[in-house]
């Protein structure tokens, strides 16, 4: 293995190393709104509950950013990492 490749590893084992089960919840509700103006079935015409579906979507992950914070705090409560 060269030393560029044993350096990548090395770094995305420190990575993961660092990442906790805890910050992964957040995410989701994040990585959905992100992605919302480029997904086909979202950015449509057409409607949702009578709303834009573009609303209806960002609405519906904005509110559940609440429950996934709410479970990023409770495996961080279990987990004994009070930051």
């Amino acid at each position: 293995m060269s030393n560029w490749a044993a350096g990548g590893l090395w770094f995305w084992q420190r990575v993961r190393m660092r990442m906790r089960s805890y910050y992964l919840p957040p995410v989701v509700p994040v990585v959905a709104l992100v992605l919302m103006p480029f997904l086909p079935f979202v950015n449509s015409s057409g409607l949702w509950l009578g709303l834009p579906k573009m609303m209806v979507w960002g609405a519906f992950w904005c509110l559940m950013f609440t429950p996934a914070l709410l479970l990023s705090e409770r495996l961080m409560a279990r987990s004994g990492q009070e930051d």
